[in-house]
C-alpha cells in the first residue's frame, strides 16, 4: 500500500485537527467534536505536537502553542515530558505483543502471557 494522496493526506489531517472529542462520563460517548485551539484551551495546554501516521511513517507533524510565555512556537520536533503516558502505552504494546504471540513463538518467550495477564492491570489503570 503506498503513501495517501497529498489531498487525502491533507483531509486528514484536518479531520484529525478539527474532530478533537473529550470523554464523557458515560463509557463510549463523547463530547462535541472541538478544533485543536479549541481544546488547548479548555484543557489549559499551552503546547503539543501532533502527527499523522500513514503505513506506519510519519506522514505529517507539527507543533501548536508555545511551552512558555514569549517562548519560541511548539514544532514537530519539540521535546514534551511524556512520562505520565508511557508507562500505560508500553504495557499495551506488550499486551497486543503477547495476545499476537502463537504457541510456538511462546516457547522462545515463556513470559508472554504470564506478563500480558499482568500487565492488562497497569493498562487499565
Amino acid at each position: 500500500m503506498g503513501l495517501m494522496s497529498t489531498s487525502a493526506l491533507e483531509e486528514r489531517i484536518r479531520r484529525v485537527m478539527s474532530d478533537l472529542r473529550e470523554e464523557t462520563a458515560i463509557p463510549g460517548q463523547y463530547a462535541s467534536p472541538s478544533p485543536v485551539d479549541q481544546r488547548m484551551a479548555h484543557t489549559c495546554t499551552p503546547a503539543l505536537s501532533a502527527g499523522v501516521i500513514d503505513n506506519f511513517e510519519v506522514a505529517w507533524a507539527s507543533g501548536f502553542g508555545t511551552l512558555a510565555a514569549a517562548a519560541d512556537p511548539a514544532t514537530a520536533n519539540t521535546p514534551f515530558q511524556s512520562g505520565s503516558i508511557s508507562k500505560p502505552v508500553f504495557a499495551l504494546a506488550v499486551i497486543k505483543l503477547a495476545e499476537t504471540c502463537r504457541p510456538r513463538k511462546r516457547q522462545c518467550v515463556p513470559w508472554c502471557g504470564r506478563w500480558a495477564r499482568s500487565l492488562r492491570h497497569v493498562a487499565s489503570a
